[in-house]
């Protein structure tokens, strides 16, 4: 990172800069004095001031991915390059499909600023993130119905349909009859 007698003379808009005074904060892609994005450690923040020549130095493209990598941990898990995402992110300009797994993973900067993919799409861009998918856990009947299972059913047509499916997986009554 810079030294403190680094920073610089103007704050531009459209770049990133680091705080001399709390080197974890980064504001992103500055807007102006005013309402700008950041990473504070791995928080993602809104409507930051970024004013101040003194206390702002420039930030590092690594600087920048680095505390991208961090939020993303912290926002979507440790499988945040390849977890799927609800829908496709409103300024995606692509036409290939979401969550088929054959998007690069990268962070970076292009002339509309910072954009985060991983492997099913685009996470981030303009200030705008994805939702993460939540996949119901799949289960197979066999995890979800053992032997010597006790299932309790409200009526007589659900206790019918249970015993259908423990048939289907051969269970038997303790007698040795079928169900």
């Amino acid at each position: 990172m810079k030294q403190q007698n680094d920073s610089v003379k103007e704050l531009e808009i459209g770049k990133d800069y680091v705080s001399v005074l709390y080197s974890k904060f980064i504001v992103i892609d500055r807007a102006g004095d005013f309402n700008n994005e950041a990473i504070y450690d791995d928080l993602y923040r809104k409507e930051i001031p970024c004013a101040n020549c003194a206390t702002w130095i420039e930030a590092t493209e690594e600087e920048v991915i680095e505390a991208f990598e961090r939020h993303l941990v912290r926002r979507y898990g440790e499988d945040w390059r390849t977890m799927k995402i609800k829908e496709m992110h409103p300024n995606a300009t692509s036409d290939l499909d979401i969550n088929d797994g054959a998007w690069c993973i990268k962070i970076s900067k292009h002339s509309n600023g910072w954009n985060v993919w991983n492997n099913n799409g685009l996470l981030y861009r303009n200030g705008i993130w994805v939702e993460r998918l939540e996949e119901e856990p799949k289960i197979h009947i066999k995890d979800a119905i053992k032997e010597n299972t006790v299932i309790h059913c409200e009526t007589e047509e659900e206790a019918k349909r249970v015993l259908g499916m423990a048939h289907t997986l051969g269970y038997k009554w303790w007698t040795g009859k079928n169900y």
